[in-house]
This record gives C-alpha cells, sequence and structure tokens, in this order.
C-alpha cells in the first residue's frame, strides 16, 4: 500500500513538472491567445499601448502559472524519489 501511493505520488509529480514546463514554454502563446480573447471581448478596438500591457499581464500570469506548477512538481518528485531511495537500502 505504501509503495502503491508513492508510485501515484511519483506520477502526479511528473504530471505537474510536465504541465509547468508545457505552461512555462508556451506561456507567449498562451498569453497572446488570451490577448485576442481579450480584445474581442471589448468590441475589437484597443489602442496599442492596452494592448501591450496585457498582452505583458498575460506573460506574467503564464510565467508565474508555470513557475509555481514546475516547481511543485520538481519539489515533489526529489522528496518522493528520495523516500523511495531511503525505503529501498538493503538491510544488514
Amino acid at each position: 500500500m505504501k509503495n502503491n501511493f508513492q508510485v501515484v505520488l511519483t506520477v502526479f509529480s511528473v504530471i505537474l513538472l510536465l504541465v509547468g514546463f508545457v505552461t512555462l514554454s508556451k506561456s507567449v502563446d498562451l498569453a497572446r491567445d488570451a490577448q485576442f480573447e481579450f480584445i474581442e471581448s471589448v468590441g475589437g478596438i484597443v489602442d496599442s499601448a492596452t494592448s501591450a500591457s496585457v498582452l505583458n499581464g498575460f506573460i506574467a500570469i503564464n510565467v508565474a502559472k508555470g513557475g509555481i506548477l514546475f516547481l511543485v512538481g520538481l519539489l515533489f518528485l526529489c522528496l518522493t524519489l528520495y523516500r523511495l531511495s531511503k525505503d529501498e537500502k538493503p538491510t544488514m
């Protein structure tokens, strides 16, 4: 039972790590899509300063979200692998 939990936690950690990495690497594309949706929602006419400010805000949000997911996934993965290596030491 304990080993199953550690395997599930390892898989969950890897998933968090990958989602965080993809979010970080695609942050500009995701922000640009969100910017277009925002511009369409306000009627399609926005000045360039507002558009740039909205884009920078969405990029910052995606970088923060991706960074948090990546770091939490990496932390869980390191802790889980440490626990697995600690539990599997040979006994004399």
